[in-house]
Parts: C-alpha cells; sequence; structure tokens
C-alpha cells in the first residue's frame, strides 16, 4: 500500500495481536485508495469480502448475512455518506454491537456520519495519493504498455483497485475500434456495443464498466485530436463528455449510449 504507511502498521498491529476492529470507518477523498485499502486488509486476514451500495435495503441485507454466517468477513458499504437517515440508523444499530466474526467497514468521502455511528467506530483517515505514487503503483501491477495514459486515465476513476481490475487491453480495443472504424459500420453493428457493457448492477461482472467505457473512449478522442489522426476528434470528443454529462442525470443508460454512438457514426461518415 503506497503513501498509507502509518494506516498499515495500525492494522498489521491489529492483525498481530488478533484485534481488528469489528467496525471500522475509511475516510478518504475519491482516488485515495479506500476499496485498495480494504483488499490489503482482505490478504492479510484472508477474510472474505461482501460489498454493499449505500441503501436501507442492502443495510439490511448485510445485518441479516451477518447474524447467519460464523466465519470471519467483512462486510463493506461504500459511500456511506450517501446513507439516508434511515439507512444510516440500521448501521448504528450493527454498529454498536456486530455480531461474532462480523467486520463492519463503511467507506465514507467525508465526515458527515452521523456522529453517533463516528463514536462506534475506529477511524482511518486516507493519505492522498500523489502522481508519482500513483505511477509506481502502476508500475508495481506491471503494467508494461502505455503506463502514462492508464495513470491518465486511473486519475479520473477513483480509487487505485482499477488498475488491478480492469481488462485495459480489452476496453482500449473497444474504444479504439469506434475510433477507427464506427463511421463505416453498419447500424446494426453500433447499436451491439451496449451489449459489451455492464448497464446494471445486476448484469455479469465480466462486462465493461460504463464509467471506465465513457473516460477511455473520450481519452482516445482526446488523443487523436492532439496527433491530428481523426478529422472529426474535437466533435466526437464533445459528443461523448455530453453523454457522460446525460448519465450523471437519467438511468436510462442503454439509450443515450445508442444515441451517443449514433452520432458518433453520423459525425464519421
Amino acid at each position: 500500500m503506497i503513501g498509507q504507511a502509518q494506516n498499515v502498521e495500525f492494522i498489521n498491529t491489529c492483525i498481530a495481536e488478533n484485534r481488528l476492529p469489528r467496525f471500522m470507518i475509511i475516510r478518504g477523498e475519491t482516488g485515495s485508495g479506500k476499496k485498495t485499502f480494504v483488499q490489503y486488509i482482505k490478504e492479510c486476514t484472508n477474510y472474505d469480502v461482501v460489498w454493499f451500495t449505500p441503501s436501507i435495503d442492502n443495510v439490511r441485507s448485510l445485518i441479516n448475512l451477518s447474524y447467519q454466517q460464523t466465519k470471519p468477513i467483512l462486510y463493506v458499504i461504500t459511500d456511506c455518506d450517501k446513507l439516508s437517515n434511515q439507512g444510516a440508523n440500521a448501521l448504528l444499530k450493527i454498529a454498536e454491537e456486530p455480531p461474532e466474526n462480523a467486520h463492519i467497514i463503511a467507506l465514507t468521502n467525508d465526515d458527515s456520519l452521523l456522529g453517533t455511528i463516528k463514536s462506534r467506530g475506529t477511524l482511518i483517515v486516507m493519505s492522498g495519493y500523489t502522481h508519482k505514487q500513483k505511477e509506481q503503483f502502476a508500475q508495481e501491477l506491471n503494467i508494461k504498455n502505455n503506463i502514462s495514459e492508464k495513470i491518465d486515465i486511473a486519475e479520473n476513476l477513483g480509487d487505485l483497485v482499477v488498475l488491478d481490475t480492469i481488462d485495459f487491453e480489452a476496453v482500449n480495443r473497444l474504444c479504439q475500434n469506434i475510433v477507427d472504424g464506427i463511421g463505416t459500420a453498419n447500424i446494426g453493428s453500433v447499436l451491439k456495443i451496449c451489449k459489451k457493457l455492464k448497464l446494471k448492477e445486476k448484469d455479469d461482472d465480466s462486462l465493461i464498466d460504463v464509467a471506465i467505457f465513457i473516460k477511455i473512449l473520450a481519452y482516445k478522442y482526446y488523443q487523436a485530436s492532439i496527433n491530428k489522426t481523426h478529422k472529426c476528434a474535437i466533435d466526437c470528443w464533445n459528443t461523448v463528455f455530453e453523454a457522460k454529462r446525460q448519465l450523471m442525470k437519467s438511468y436510462n443508460k442503454q439509450y443515450i449510449l445508442d444515441e451517443m454512438l449514433l452520432k458518433l457514426r453520423s459525425l464519421c461518415k
């Protein structure tokens, strides 16, 4: 864990002394490595990890699951600063006295958790990563090609764990194929592109995350504009970023992406 020596030392000591906190709050801004730190704890303890997004239903599911399990498990709730009052109160109840063998971890971007929740947890504050540290992290993962490109992408993706989990070559190939050939593709082929993307939480995890796809596609058009290898790169880059803005406001991802791809096709014909 690059740049987190104090936090690593704390966790190592807790594990060595068999006193890993039952309720932890890991706080840090986007990109500080909260999920990567959870992965570090997982590797040190060999405990399974179960991830939850911040909703009252998911907190209830966490509670039910934690009381049914007998083996040690890390239960992680992401973006806890986005919990509703109802969700926060449900979290408070289990934070007061977690079940045996349950280690609950609340990830938060800021200090807005209820004071009653914070008082029951062990707080771990993440230090922000410098660009140089991110580059070092990428090199440690043995990313051999286009490291600078991947670091630039990672700067905007959030937690550094993405570098270890994303098949960059597959995403790059898809985006490069779009940049190179969408203008000559038939409409049917264009509309099939969304089948390669993860549009809903229940979709297969092997599909490409939409946010990552959008960022890398925009990056490809940016490169093409700088290198002057694409006649309408700037217009395409603007089209992708307009889709990105729309995706932040709408749940109909497929419609937005299909419209974006068809517009790209039209621009490049």
